[in-house]
């Protein structure tokens, strides 16, 4: 069985905090280097658009633990960007 969570979209996300929070190794190990993409890494996946006209981020789990809730994958994502929760 699959996890798949909503999307996570932050807005107020311009290129210097992209540069800053958005990129380099991300939620366990995943690397973001693109504006836009999607990979893997052990158990989770994740997609990730990032559109610096509009200033809005779009990150979201796309496998997961089966046993671990979306809530807790997003947490992990907001500290990753340096967002509040």
């Amino acid at each position: 069985m699959m996890l798949h969570c909503p999307p996570l979209i932050l807005g107020g996300f311009n290129l210097s905090r992209f540069e800053k929070d958005g990129q380099g190794p991300g939620v366990d190990g995943i690397i973001i280097s693109s504006y836009s993409g999607e990979a893997s890494e052990g158990r989770y996946g994740l997609s990730w658009d990032f559109n610096p006209d509009r200033e809005v981020i779009r990150k979201q789990c796309t496998r997961g633990p089966v046993l671990m809730p979306c809530e807790t994958i997003e947490k992990k994502i907001k500290r990753f960007l340096s967002a509040p929760d």
